[in-house]
């Protein structure tokens, strides 16, 4: 058994980023960029209106002769004279000799003049406020967003480099388990783990294949590991890593010629997780229990995922106080308990029966770091934790 800090540095040096691929940005949300993008042009790449209005031609008249109108998307252009304005609106591109846009309200027109009532602002965007030609746009290994996918087409730019999206396989093993959809016998449960993994990888973007239930069956595991494997950049299975006589999968992994690279790290809960890697294989053994599997998928699947698509996410450490006094004995293992972060700023510890209380997790934003010495801790003391969302 190691300790958490240990297996965290293990992932990081035994996980390669995919190849780069071209992809197209209609396609590019929640993948890593692989190159830096510049700005090809000023952006807006011309000074428009910021207003429904009229581009006066100097700011200190009181009357106005309304030479023209301007609408987004006409290229027309006017000479301005000091007592000449033109009609303008929102988005459309300013005459150069245009020194202010009042909006409409702060006139009153009459025939081809405006008597301006009241003072403005501005009302111009500029040309290149937002961005110069040759400025940073987006940074390599990051992930896109929507508003990042927005200003690459502003700027022409339809295609990127982008490392592969990780292909995952789930495998969920245990012959007492059951589908959703079927009423379980006396000693059987439904399977909820595997909607519970794969919908965390798909929140953050990731597709899964769901292999389905294998009992433990040995040669039934390792046939369905093996296609597994073959199909996808990185295997979960949940169940059957602990150290029962039907805890077959860290033994089958051995005899596939699969490294083991840690079995069994000093967390509560999550003890028995697995990390085996072949030459291209990459594989994660969870616990059955789904408080295990939640935390396990969080600490150590999503970043290596996050690895294999150039993201490189670092754990920050993160401190807030608790709302209760809260009392924990000295142990051998870094104890995690869901709690929620409120509004206030303060840690609400969620009271957890065991691995096998799913029910606490609904709650659950972060997960609190109980310190191994244990101690008592009055209400305001400052625990660590780990916030789920941005891992």
């Amino acid at each position: 058994m190691i300790q958490y800090q240990e297996a965290i540095d293990l992932l990081d040096q035994n996980i390669k980023t995919l190849k780069i691929e071209k992809t197209s940005i209609f396609e590019g949300i929640n993948r890593v960029i692989a190159e830096d993008i510049f700005a090809s042009q000023n952006y807006p790449s011309f000074s428009k209106s910021a207003m429904d209005g009229y581009a006066l031609g100097s700011e200190n008249q009181k009357s106005y002769e309304v030479i023209g109108e301007i609408a987004a998307g006409d290229h027309k252009d006017f000479l301005l004279q000091k007592n000449q304005c033109v009609r303008i609106f929102t988005g459309a591109r300013v005459p150069e000799s245009c020194k202010q846009v009042i909006r409409q309200e702060y006139v009153n027109a009459n025939n081809n003049y405006i008597e301006v009532h009241t003072k403005d602002n501005l009302n111009i965007i500029k040309e290149g406020v937002d961005l110069k030609l040759g400025d940073l746009v987006i940074s390599k290994n990051t992930k896109l967003k929507p508003q990042d996918l927005s200003i690459l087409a502003s700027f022409g730019i339809t295609d990127i480099k982008t490392y592969q999206k990780p292909k995952v396989g789930i495998i969920a093993t245990g012959s007492e388990l059951v589908s959703p959809n079927q009423t379980p016998n006396i000693g059987q449960i439904r399977n909820s783990n595997s909607i519970l993994v794969s919908s965390i990888l798909k929140s953050r973007g990731f597709d899964c294949i769901d292999y389905g239930i294998i009992n433990d069956n040995e040669e039934n595991i390792i046939k369905a590991l093996k296609k597994a494997l073959n199909d996808n950049d990185l295997v979960i299975t949940t169940g059957g890593v602990s150290v029962g006589d039907y805890d077959l999968i860290p033994k089958i992994l051995v005899n596939q010629s699969l490294d083991k690279v840690f079995h069994g790290v000093a967390l509560q809960p999550g003890k028995p997780v697995c990390f085996f890697k072949g030459e291209k294989e990459i594989f994660f053994g969870l616990p059955g229990n789904p408080v295990a599997s939640f935390v396990n998928t969080y600490l150590f699947v999503l970043p290596a995922l996050n690895q294999l698509m150039g993201l490189n996410v670092k754990q920050k450490c993160l401190k807030a106080p608790i709302s209760q006094a809260q009392s924990f004995k000295t142990q051998t293992r870094l104890k995690l308990i869901p709690a929620k972060l409120l509004v206030d700023g303060t840690l609400k510890l969620i009271n957890m029966h065991g691995s096998a209380h799913l029910h606490c997790l609904c709650e659950a934003n972060v997960l609190v770091k109980i310190p191994q010495e244990g101690g008592d801790f009055k209400q305001g003391y400052k625990l660590e934790y780990i916030q789920l969302e941005i891992l």
